[in-house]
């Protein structure tokens, strides 16, 4: 479906303007599948994202504030997301021994087994978009999106 379909207009600015809003909705369809596949297991994509990221870590425990870091939507509130994951025994989350400001969050065995026995569906979503846009269109995007961070960063806008 094109995007004059899905929004029922054809009124943009410019390309640049029609591609920002093709992101966006674009975002918006992968969510809401992910949302769809995620319900079996009782847990949001936010959520999927904190469970991957203490999957990476192994048996360590990880920094609250590290975890934030690395969380694909970074206004993503990590906190509320680790309280709502540990009240469903999917994480433990305790005060750091050498700093109690330091909350450190890591993976039970129960969380290990939701996070790795969602990820394939997770994985079907990620392979059809992976069919769907050709390898050497996704680079070009790629550095499309590296040129728009890197100014970004210079401009310190956003």
């Amino acid at each position: 479906m094109h995007l004059e379909t899905a929004l029922q207009t054809d009124k943009f600015r410019n390309a640049q303007h029609k591609l920002l809003l093709y992101i966006m909705h674009t975002r918006s369809v992968i969510h809401l599948e992910q949302k769809r596949r995620l319900v079996p297991w009782g847990i949001t994509p936010e959520q999927y994202n904190v469970l991957r990221i203490l999957r990476g870590q192994g048996n360590q425990p990880m920094a609250l504030n590290d975890l934030t870091c690395r969380m694909i939507d970074p206004a993503s509130n990590a906190s509320r997301l680790v309280e709502k994951l540990r009240a469903k025994g999917l994480v433990t989350r305790k005060a750091a021994r050498q700093d109690r400001r330091r909350v450190d969050v890591a993976l039970t065995p129960a969380g290990l087994h939701c996070v790795e026995s969602a990820t394939p569906e997770l994985l079907e979503v990620e392979l059809w978009f992976e069919e769907a846009v050709p390898a050497d269109l996704a680079q070009q995007l790629n550095l499309a999106f590296d040129a728009f961070h890197t100014k970004r960063l210079e401009t310190e806008i956003l």
